[in-house]
């Protein structure tokens, strides 16, 4: 992502999305195949799936244009523990043991982070002139999109979660060519 500056994070969202349907259309060609897709564009529920993850990929994309990869990796690694917020605001309870995890998770983030962002609040990396900000304020961004895109991955999946309860789910291969025409 970073080897294509000129392109904008929308633009390489894109350009990824429109290759990855090219790719899937003789797999789309096969009858049953063309049926699963058919079926889920009729539902307003793959639209909503197939929009956060265009979602997911966009806020992605960008974070990794201004943030560390490491810091973006761990951060998308995250949208477990957005899922469980999102639950909890569903007002669904959390375990003890969902509440442990999530506090040793939300410790390594921290032990991991806090240290690499000081070190670049102290001037590491280059500065982004056309952005008019200073690393660690690009660093903070990325994050900050990086943890936006763990969310709408965490929204996905409690998304999805609830259609197949409800019996309503539709197929990943519907989602997936949906995500690429919406892309």
């Amino acid at each position: 992502m970073r080897l294509l500056p000129a392109l904008t994070p929308l633009e390489l969202v894109a350009g990824r999305l429109l290759f990855a349907l090219a790719a899937a259309l003789p797999v789309i060609a096969a009858e049953g195949t063309r049926r699963q897709v058919v079926e889920a564009a009729r539902t307003r529920s793959a639209w909503a799936l197939a929009t956060l993850l265009t979602v997911y990929y966009l806020l992605a994309v960008a974070a990794f244009r201004l943030a560390p990869v490491a810091d973006v990796a761990l951060l998308l690694a995250t949208a477990p523990l957005c899922a469980l917020a999102l639950r909890r605001l569903d007002g669904a309870p959390a375990t003890g043991r969902e509440r442990l995890g999530a506090l040793l998770a939300l410790a390594g983030v921290a032990l991991t982070l806090v240290p690499s962002l000081e070190a670049s609040r102290a001037g590491g990396g280059a500065a982004a002139p056309a952005a008019g900000l200073g690393p660690a304020s690009l660093r903070l961004v990325g994050g900050g999109l990086a943890l936006l895109a763990a969310v709408a991955s965490a929204a996905y999946a409690r998304r999805f979660q609830r259609a197949r309860a409800a019996g309503a789910a539709p197929t990943a291969l519907g989602v997936a060519v949906l995500t690429f025409a919406v892309g």
